[in-house]
């Protein structure tokens, strides 16, 4: 599919490329015609030099006998086939290539004082042939036939040809240079304006287009752009704003409804009571996990999460991480197998690393039938520049190649996740991710359906 500029580029060659082969072709009509009109009128004057030489003779013949007349050189011009043929169809001057040319209603026309001029093919080369009545005391008495190569002709029109190769590509070439020059400072705002449009994301909505300093089309967009941008940038700030206010709200009493049910459940006896607190107290501890998750987005959303940077052992961090999933995973006989290559340190938030590990670790366990593996590998790479990687592999069904380049968005969760029976609201990766990228690292996942999903996740080492 051609782009707008390649289409504008196109459309200008094929048009222009049109107008030369045109112009070229009314040029090339119009030589031929200026050369053969002029080739004509050069018979012309020869063939007014015959009639002199003929009415001389004649005047000097008082019988009016043309017996001195034949065999007189008439060829004035090089290379000009001459016959000339009286009245009564004596043959006075012969050129015999000439004879096969004169039929008998070619001379009645002549004879009435019709001319005839077009173009013949002797010997293989092209000649341009009259036939010319004389006229002598205003009365017909001869015939001449001329043929003259049209070399000189052909030569011109050859050159003119080479000249139109030559110069109709050159000009082609210069358009298409000129109109790739002109569509590219046009567009050069257009292309501005994509790429500032493809920086927009939920997080960095304060980009805006540069406007043209020239009020046209292109500014009239930018200018609707920006206005659109400006809403959009009010609504999500009015949206995280209401996000953050309800987590932090909702959380305060959901705190309190969790510590009454706790302290309710101590003096109950029954055991029916004492399973449905439990179940209460299990979805208060989701939507508590929840609205905290929700307020730590908004934070991040909102450029508010400050990290605490600070030199940290980054394997002593993943272990300590292992301990506290341990026991979920030992509830459903899941093995996790951790491989440490060599220390590690680097520079990071522990508190957010810690979320980052937890919340890995965490699917793992939940997305693992039981009696699996669950694999921790933590290494260095050597690459510059370097940096720590850590590979959390589980042994669950995998994700669905269409579905994996979105488990990193808010509030999605795959199918196999959505129809199973864990539990999950869809922000752990979401959060996840964006708590490694605000280190400078990245995450990334790879699958394979029925071994399970490996995530990677690569953060950059103290210099």
């Amino acid at each position: 599919m051609l782009s707008i500029k390649e289409k504008i580029l196109l459309s200008n060659l094929i048009v222009f490329g049109l107008m030369l082969l045109i112009f070229a072709f009314i040029t090339y009509q119009n030589i031929k015609k200026s050369e053969i009109e002029k080739l004509d009128a050069n018979l012309q004057v020869y063939a007014s030099k015959i009639q002199t030489e003929l009415e001389d003779t004649f005047d000097s013949e008082e019988s009016g006998d043309t017996a001195d007349f034949i065999g007189f050189n008439y060829n004035i011009f090089p290379k000009t086939k001459t016959r000339i043929i009286e009245r009564s169809g004596k043959v006075i001057l012969q050129d015999s290539t000439l004879a096969t040319l004169l039929n008998k209603n070619s001379l009645n026309k002549a004879l009435l004082g019709q001319g005839t001029k077009r173009i013949i093919t002797l010997n293989q080369k092209h000649y341009r042939y009259l036939l010319i009545p004389i006229e002598i005391d205003d009365h017909i008495k001869y015939i001449v036939q001329l043929a003259a190569s049209m070399n000189v002709v052909e030569v011109t029109l050859k050159h003119f040809i080479i000249l139109f190769l030559i110069s109709i590509p050159m000009a082609m070439l210069l358009t298409a240079l000129a109109s790739f020059l002109i569509t590219r400072k046009a567009f050069r705002p257009m292309s501005q304006m994509v790429k500032t449009a493809q920086q927009i994301s939920a997080l960095n909505l304060n980009e805006r287009v540069v406007l043209p300093k020239t009020r046209n089309e292109v500014w009239y967009l930018g200018e609707a752009l920006n206005n659109m941008m400006d809403r959009i940038e009010k609504a999500f700030r009015s949206q995280r704003q209401f996000i953050a206010n309800a987590s932090h709200e909702i959380r305060t009493p959901l705190t309190i409804i969790y510590s009454e049910l706790e302290y309710a459940k101590r003096y109950i006896k029954d055991q029916a009571p004492k399973e449905s607190i439990d179940t209460s107290l299990i979805e208060i501890d989701y939507l508590t996990q929840m609205a905290d998750e929700l307020l730590l987005l908004a934070k991040i959303d909102a450029s508010q999460l400050v990290l605490d940077m600070k030199p940290m052992r980054f394997d002593e961090l993943v272990v300590d991480c292992i301990k506290l999933i341990e026991s979920l995973a030992i509830k459903k006989n899941i093995e996790i197998k951790l491989y440490i290559e060599k220390a590690v340190e680097l520079q990071g938030d522990k508190q957010q690393l810690k979320t980052v590990i937890l919340n890995l670790l965490d699917n793992a366990v939940k997305y693992s039938p039981s009696h699996s593996k669950i694999s921790v590998s933590l290494s260095v790479s050597n690459l510059q520049p370097k940096t720590a990687r850590l590979t959390i592999k589980d042994s669950g069904s995998g994700i669905s190649e269409t579905e994996l380049p979105h488990i990193f968005n808010r509030f999605y969760r795959a199918r196999v996740v959505r129809g199973g029976k864990a539990s999950g609201n869809g922000l752990g990766l979401a959060i996840t991710k964006q708590l490694v990228e605000l280190h400078k690292g990245k995450i990334s996942v790879t699958n394979k359906i029925g071994k399970g999903t490996s995530f990677v996740v690569e953060l950059p080492l103290n210099s």
